[in-house]
């Protein structure tokens, strides 16, 4: 394994790291700067108020932001079901995944505590977890060798490690190595991330692959319950076909609404919802579509059921899903610019065929699957995504098929969280012994 940079150098910078961003939390938190996020760095300082009962025994999981949050579902259910009457505790890292996270079947939500040893002890000394799970590759050095010193459970679960954060991950590798060595279990995501996995350091008694999560996430019952917010918008019913643009990051909305304006020459008939992926845009994209001259309406608007529309802005956080089961087709962002793309599974859950652009280090196998089964087109511009949303609006029999391959994809690949929860089983076994002892 590459050693990168050497160990005590990357671990003094760690800890200035740490240092920095604790000053700065107590400075936002005194109201001397940052006076609106006070409450954000209260609990990223450790201070989860008495609001959260963490007495001895709980679960913590930790799952960043909204992705993680959406792989946690599942498994947080298997937990409440393995460990009735457990007080399940889930952090964050941003107000999306925590605003997310307090639709999860669990007791508490918090923000992530800086991994900052000071921080860190002030955590342990008033809360001892009967067990610690992290979603995806959430390495945190400090906390981790806390924890195994206290002799504390670790798992990794989803875990995946993307072509673009491998190399970094090597650079530090004298850092997160030791730390992730120490964690008891790790679940990995693919096979490729299994490997890099253990090149970093994971114990190759500890891991083992799994699958994806995210796809327990999307059971047939969970789809077919879900909300049609479409149909609800348009209670009589509305003509023409409906595209979604999924988590649109910076520099692709201009390219989706391109390609909307190349749909609508074929056919003026259509519709498109524009998702983009972080709150702090919505105004940003929303000036767009007012320059652009669109007829649109946000979704936060109380009037936006009675404002005739070809687009609707989904300024909100949660609902995206709820549009799929009217969708004709898809796009999904951060792959026509250089993100690595998100979550190419959930429409074709609900049966709809997705196009993505070549930017695909985060999804690469989910991506490479869903095309292979004829699910999935990949776009090199806005005119081929132009011209895969006029083929599936144009052949409903291309489209259907393409749908049906999507959801079997889907189906094939469920299983992660069963095969996780017997990985833990030890470990649940072994908490319970020692709480009845």
């Amino acid at each position: 394994m590459k050693t990168g940079i050497p160990g005590r150098a990357v671990a003094l910078a760690y800890a200035l790291v740490g240092a920095v961003a604790t000053v700065w939390g107590l400075l936002c938190r005194l109201g001397v700067m940052g006076g609106a996020q006070r409450a954000v760095w209260r609990e990223r300082l450790g201070d989860w108020g008495a609001g959260t009962p963490v007495t001895e025994g709980f679960v913590w999981l930790h799952a960043a932001s909204v992705g993680e949050v959406a792989a946690a579902r599942p498994l947080l259910r298997a937990l409440r079901a393995r460990l009735p009457g457990r007080f399940l505790l889930v952090t964050c890292n941003t107000a999306t995944g925590r605003l997310a996270a307090e639709g999860l079947d669990c007791d508490g939500v918090r923000y992530f505590p800086l991994d900052f040893a000071p921080v860190v002890r002030r955590i342990l000394r008033r809360a001892r977890p009967s067990l610690f799970v992290f979603v995806e590759t959430e390495i945190w050095p400090t906390l981790l060798g806390r924890l195994k010193r206290a002799q504390i459970p670790t798992a990794m679960v989803n875990a995946r490690v993307s072509d673009g954060s491998y190399p970094r991950y090597l650079r530090i590798a004298a850092l997160i190595g030791p730390a992730l060595a120490g964690v008891d279990i790790v679940c990995a995501r693919d096979e490729i991330s299994h490997e890099r996995l253990l090149t970093l350091g994971a114990a190759p008694d500890a891991t083992t692959l799994v699958g994806d999560m995210k796809l327990d996430a999307l059971a047939p019952s969970l789809v077919s319950g879900t909300r049609d917010l479409f149909a609800d918008m348009f209670a009589a019913g509305a003509d023409g076909p409906l595209l979604v643009a999924a988590s649109t990051r910076t520099g692709e909305d201009p390219l989706v609404l391109d390609a909307f304006e190349r749909v609508l020459k074929h056919d003026g008939s259509a519709r498109l919802v524009l998702a983009p992926r972080h709150p702090d845009r919505f105004d940003a994209v929303a000036a767009l579509l007012e320059e652009r001259g669109h007829a649109f309406v946000r979704r936060s608007n109380p009037n936006a059921r009675r404002i005739y529309w070809q687009v609707l802005l989904l300024d909100s956080v949660g609902e995206l899903r709820g549009f799929f089961p009217s969708a004709t087709a898809a796009f999904v962002g951060g792959t026509l610019v250089p993100r690595g793309g998100h979550n190419v599974m959930e429409p074709a859950a609900f049966g709809v065929p997705v196009v993505v652009g070549p930017s695909l280090e985060n999804v690469r196998e989910q991506a490479v699957a869903l095309a292979d089964a004829g699910a999935l087109r990949v776009a090199e511009n806005e005119r081929d995504l132009a011209g895969a949303w006029i083929d599936w609006i144009t052949d409903s029999n291309a489209r259907e098929k393409a749908g049906q391959a999507g959801r079997s994809c889907v189906a094939s690949g469920r299983g992660a969280v069963q095969e996780a929860m017997e990985r833990l089983e030890p470990i649940l076994v072994g908490d319970r012994r020692s709480r009845a002892a």
